[in-house]
């Protein structure tokens, strides 16, 4: 995953955080929108379709923007979104 746009190509959303769904197309990006055209966060799924990181742009609170998130799956099997605002990786576009 990562180091170019994603082989399962990227889909565009227009809605509010929390949108995006954990499961999506395997190998592929969701850009989430809002509902004046600004992008506010990315997502992208694995080979499973499972999330695996996300980018956000805009949402309240005094973290730097963009900031990424990386998910992994918790002890059922379920994808779990990290606390860490953490610096962009520049291996996902």
């Amino acid at each position: 995953m990562g180091m170019a746009t994603p082989s399962g190509g990227v889909k565009k959303f227009v809605g509010r955080l929390g949108d995006l769904k954990t499961d999506g197309k395997p190998n592929s990006r969701a850009d989430l929108y809002n509902k004046n055209g600004e992008k506010i966060q990315s997502r992208w799924y694995d080979a499973n379709g499972k999330v695996t990181h996300n980018r956000d742009y805009k949402h309240g609170g005094k973290w730097p923007f963009p900031h990424d998130h990386e998910w992994t799956l918790n002890d059922n099997g379920e994808p779990s979104r990290g606390r860490d605002h953490l610096a962009v990786n520049p291996d996902f576009i």
